[in-house]
């Protein structure tokens, strides 16, 4: 995909119309950057465009592990053993499920849309819906989805799907049976606004959740490299990255603590991780 400048575009359609960009005052400079971030979004909402979707994996809570001992009452985690995620009922020192894949006393293996009782009196209820949110950071997708189903739509044509409503916060999926199904969205609409750049000035980053991730895998890795952000992996589960010192490397910290040297790859549009295989502290 080729990208171009929305500046760019603006420059051309002041030329063609023939007014002198240098003449115009803010508030036209505003109209234009609006007329053109709404031509932007028909042509971007009118259809499912390869290159502006996306497809993930959702994970609506953490991979369980030992060091998250002891949880607290109403945390739930995901177990593969079982492909499932399971309530802490009350304050538990135990792992949700034995040796032989057999839910422990104080968990409850969880359904979407059912009620569950705490210990305390109180009540915990699933309701699964992107974008999720984890450690108080939104997890993507976050464009309109298209469609959610129990594995690859880009792999398996005939696939179980699932409907999906969307809300205000998100889009909630209805009658899901699969604990961590594949959703396939458009990426987020880019809405062009601001004023002419001054070097004078501070500007703030867009947030992540409202970055359209496209082109190549280089640029993406600029953008994670600006900072550790948690991102969604290609398994849907948050990652920190960051710039190695001394060696100017992309790394993300897996799942066992240790840093990893980090190739992104792009397939279909979508762009995934790969990792080394040296640990680093």
């Amino acid at each position: 995909m080729q990208t171009v400048k929305a500046q760019t575009i603006l420059d051309d359609c002041y030329r063609m119309i023939g007014w002198d960009a240098d003449q115009l005052d803010t508030r036209d400079k505003a109209d234009a950057r609006m007329a053109l971030s709404l031509a932007l979004q028909e042509v971007w909402e009118s259809w499912w465009w390869a290159e502006l979707m996306q497809c993930q994996r959702v994970q609506f809570y953490p991979t369980w592990s030992a060091d998250e001992l002891p949880c607290g009452e109403g945390e739930v985690f995901y177990v593969s053993a079982t492909d499932a995620y399971y309530l802490a009922t009350e304050t538990v020192g135990v792992a949700p499920t034995d040796a032989d894949d057999n839910t422990n006393d104080g968990w409850q293996k969880i359904e979407p849309d059912t009620e569950y009782d705490l210990a305390s009196g109180g009540t915990f209820e699933w309701n699964p819906a992107v974008p999720i949110t984890r450690a108080g950071i939104e997890c993507g997708p976050w464009g309109c989805v298209r469609m959610v189903s129990a594995h690859d739509p880009r792999e398996q044509r005939h696939t179980e799907t699932f409907e999906s409503d969307p809300t205000e916060s998100g889009e909630k999926i209805l009658n899901l049976t699969a604990a961590r199904p594949w959703v396939w969205s458009r990426r987020v609409t880019p809405v062009l606004t601001g004023d002419d750049y001054d070097a004078s000035e501070t500007y703030t980053a867009v947030a992540t959740k409202d970055r359209v991730w496209v082109g190549d895998a280089e640029s993406v890795a600029d953008d994670l490299a600006t900072g550790a952000l948690i991102v969604t992996g290609s398994d849907n589960i948050p990652r920190y990255f960051r710039i190695q010192d001394g060696t100017g490397r992309l790394q993300m910290r897996a799942s066992d603590g240790y840093w990893y040297d980090c190739t992104l790859v792009v397939d279909q549009g979508v762009t995934t991780f790969e990792l080394g295989q040296t640990p680093y502290s």
